[in-house]
């Protein structure tokens, strides 16, 4: 899907994805970028993405499907990792 919106090709993998582009601060997102979240147990990148504005995201939901979300909830919170910026 990213692919088809942006003509920008991403890795398959979570982990390989919050690789790519250029590391973002939270006080700079904008639309488009990659949000990554890790798992508390093991403090591994394990979920992603997409930045909307206005401290939301959308992203696929293991039990909802794809879903927009608010970085402030306090689930997200806690598991913020870092965000990518791919579209220059």
């Amino acid at each position: 899907m990213y692919l088809a919106v942006t003509g920008i090709a991403l890795p398959r993998s979570t982990q390989d994805q919050s690789r790519c582009g250029n590391l973002v601060s939270r006080t700079e997102l904008r639309p488009g970028d990659l949000i990554f979240f890790m798992a508390l147990k093991d403090k591994q990148v394990d979920h992603v993405g997409i930045y909307l504005g206005d401290a939301k995201f959308v992203h696929a939901s293991p039990s909802k499907g794809v879903v927009v979300s608010s970085l402030l909830q306090d689930y997200y919170v806690q598991r913020y990792h870092s965000a990518r910026r791919v579209i220059p």
